[in-house]
């Protein structure tokens, strides 16, 4: 049910073409030894079709598993967002708790994640010397089961769906009384080639609030994400 109130929900939003977002995105998991291991990842957007850039994104950082279930991380993401009359280019540190585990068939984790955001604003591709800050937290519940095996010599080749809820709040003067930043309900079918690539399209219902407008918006989102994992 839930997957086509997603699809019905999506599809009309993308029906008008400045609702429509196309994203890309590339996960690096390089693990360095059975604790510590390097998180790395890379995303360009789009609106319209492709029509209108308005993203990039650079993110790295490690990541230190305590337990089995459990792991630490940090690290920093540089990115700019591209608008009609002035881009804003942003320095992102980041530290994060995820808690994965496994229950029955499903596989289910939880990822805190706490943002320290500093923005500048670029003219003519030149960063001015002002700059905004805020925090962000940001709360992701995710689950995944396997529906088909796609292999009897490859049982890690199989077709999954993924569901996934992301919210998240701003804290800081310049974001004045409104906290709420925005809400990603997401639906991934996902084909896994191995335990170390899997592609995923991702249907996401995206509400936002606008700072510019001074408005809420929902926005229908298609991002295709490819996942590597490296090392042991």
């Amino acid at each position: 049910m839930l997957f086509f109130i997603l699809i019905l929900s999506v599809g009309s939003l993308t029906a008008q073409d400045s609702n429509e977002w196309q994203w890309v995105q590339y996960y690096n998991q390089w693990q360095i030894n059975s604790n510590w291991s390097l998180l790395s990842d890379a995303s360009y957007r789009w609106k319209g079709g492709f029509q209108e850039k308005s993203q990039y994104l650079l993110r790295t950082g490690v990541g230190f598993k305590v337990k089995s279930q459990l792991r630490i991380g940090g690290g920093i993401a540089i990115s700019r967002k591209f608008k009609q009359q002035a881009s804003t280019f942003e320095i992102r540190p980041y530290q994060e708790l995820l808690y994965a585990h496994a229950l029955r068939k499903w596989n289910i984790s939880q990822r805190l994640r706490v943002e320290e955001r500093f923005f500048q604003p670029v003219n003519s591709n030149t960063t001015q010397s002002s700059n905004d800050f805020n925090w962000r937290f940001r709360y992701q519940l995710s689950a995944s089961i396997p529906l088909i095996q796609l292999s009897k010599n490859q049982p890690d080749k199989k077709f999954l769906i993924g569901f996934s809820n992301e919210i998240m709040f701003n804290a800081g003067t310049d974001k004045g009384n409104k906290p709420f930043d925005q809400n990603r309900l997401m639906i991934s079918p996902t084909l896994a080639f191995n335990k170390q690539l899997s592609v995923s399209l991702t249907l996401m219902y995206l509400h936002r609030y606008d700072y510019t407008t001074e408005s809420y918006r929902d926005n229908g989102v298609f991002w295709l994400q490819i996942r590597q994992q490296i090392g042991q």
